[in-house]
């Protein structure tokens, strides 16, 4: 197993072997419904908004982006644990963007893989984001 002991934001969570692939970022405690699970505000000086097609093949393959819409995301330059956040389409947690904050969506146990859906925007139709979300 890799080591990431140099990633210590959020102590509240941890990376493992993931159950969809690679890695994936867990709950080292329980948390409630809303309850905030990470807490990006201070990456802020660090976040820059990018085109998705700008986006480099490593920020894609290590999750160093953040949709906005079907045009733009933000990205960052620092490994932090939200690297290692999976997605799903149906997931346990909730991106906050205007925030930067990661809430749970439901209780969520520790030691459960935690997930967001990349696709952020509340559309049914989910029409507009990169085929590779």
């Amino acid at each position: 197993m890799e080591d990431f002991s140099s990633i210590t934001d959020h102590p509240e969570t941890f990376i493992g072997p993931s159950s969809i692939q690679g890695n994936g970022l867990f709950a080292a405690k329980d948390f409630k419904t809303n309850e905030t699970i990470l807490d990006y505000s201070y990456l802020k000086y660090k976040l820059y908004t990018l085109p998705w097609d700008k986006l480099t093949q490593k920020q894609k393959d290590i999750n160093w982006y953040i949709p906005i819409n079907e045009k733009f995301c933000m990205t960052f330059d620092v490994p932090c644990k939200f690297n290692f956040l999976n997605h799903s389409r149906t997931p346990n947690c909730d991106w906050h963007i205007d925030s930067l904050l990661i809430k749970a969506n439901k209780p969520i146990k520790k030691g459960e893989e935690l997930f967001i859906d990349y696709r952020v925007e509340v559309r049914p139709n989910r029409a507009g984001f990169p085929a590779w979300i």
